[in-house]
């Protein structure tokens, strides 16, 4: 799944994105990923669970997780318009090498009023200071008090799904995953829908005729109740082959993956 980030709450931890997740609980506990090419590296977050806000976005609640590194001070005007240093030192910029990792490389820097930002192109530190190398300087002054921004708007995002497949003595399959899964073997597919607590479960019957063959009676059937919802008088929830309160294109995927064949007796 991937997404950019439209807004970060850096008070309560969360941030906004422009992906369209699920919101049901498959992700919590899971990790995100957030990455920008000015960065030295991608940083990655543990999900604490996902909302909606008031337009419709979805809401990454990252928990007790910072989204700020940390805040510095500028000792002196800063010493030319790309270069400034902090009364704060940062220890873990260097790296166990003390050769510097690239840590903050591309973070943004911002002032403690947030009238001004810039991007850091680079951070040493030393047991007494941090000396940085900015995109510009302008509008910071000796004595003024700023923030680090481990992620900030217009960032990607990445969360990747995973599955695991086991058999048990009773040769059933096991499945556990972030999503709906479908596992080939010996000859046959089978789909597997996702439901709360990571388990998942096997698909809704789509012989809808009980014909004993899924075929174009039963997509006249499902045709038929394309487009509706829980909401809706006529709604049958043996149509909704995912069980998200809609017969909608992901049961017709489900639908045309059984299409031809035959019931199992």
């Amino acid at each position: 799944m991937e997404g950019t980030i439209l807004r970060v709450d850096y008070s309560d931890n969360r941030v906004t994105v422009d992906a369209d997740l699920p919101t049901d609980g498959r992700l919590t506990l899971e990790t995100v990923q957030f990455h920008n090419p000015s960065y030295g590296r991608s940083t990655t977050y543990t999900i604490h669970g996902i909302d909606r806000d008031a337009d419709g976005f979805c809401v990454i609640d990252l928990g007790p997780q910072r989204t700020v590194l940390g805040m510095g001070t500028l000792d002196v005007d800063p010493i030319s318009p790309t270069e400034m240093s902090s009364l704060t030192p940062h220890e873990y910029a260097n790296g166990l090498t003390r050769q510097g990792v690239g840590f903050f490389q591309g973070k943004i820097l911002v002032s403690d009023d947030w009238s001004h930002q810039t991007r850091i192109t680079s951070l040493t530190s030393s047991a007494q200071s941090a000396e940085l190398e900015v995109e510009s300087t302008a509008g910071f002054q000796a004595g003024d008090a700023f923030y680090y921004l481990d992620i900030a708007a217009d960032d990607g995002m990445t969360i990747y799904n995973w599955a695991t497949f086991e058999r048990g003595q009773d040769g059933e399959i096991q499945v556990t995953a972030t999503d709906d899964a479908t596992l080939k073997m010996d000859g046959e597919t089978r789909y597997y829908l996702w439901s709360r607590g990571g388990a998942v479960g096997d698909l809704g019957d789509p012989d809808f005729d009980g014909s004993g063959r899924v075929d174009f009676g039963d997509f006249l059937l499902f045709a038929a109740a394309y487009g509706l919802t829980s909401a809706d008088p006529d709604f049958e929830i043996r149509f909704d082959l995912n069980e998200d309160d809609a017969v909608n294109f992901a049961d017709f995927i489900l639908f045309a993956g059984h299409y031809g064949q035959e019931k199992a007796a």
